[in-house]
């Protein structure tokens, strides 16, 4: 395996485990899901410092994450296999 081939994969893995369990999160950040958006159920949901600092988590992952894309698969300007190695 290239190695290009080999950092698409493993970027494509990493995302999809982190998009997994960023909808987890979402999902079971109340003992209740139905919390999120009827007010009348009762049960706990994480504090204000627990979602602040998995906001902090995300973000810091997502910018990773972008770095890896912009870094570890450079995209090759459209024209440049079209033009000839001469003309380069």
């Amino acid at each position: 395996m290239q190695l290009p081939s080999f950092v698409c994969l493993t970027l494509e893995v990493f995302m999809a485990i982190y998009t997994c369990g960023c909808v987890l999160t979402v999902l079971l950040q109340c003992t209740d899901p139905r919390m999120m958006w009827d007010q009348t159920v009762k049960g706990t949901c994480w504090t204000v410092t627990q979602i602040k600092i998995l906001g902090y988590l995300n973000t810091a992952l997502n910018i990773m994450t972008d770095l890896a894309f912009s870094l570890g698969i450079p995209v090759r300007h459209p024209t440049y296999r079209s033009t000839k190695p001469q003309e380069r």
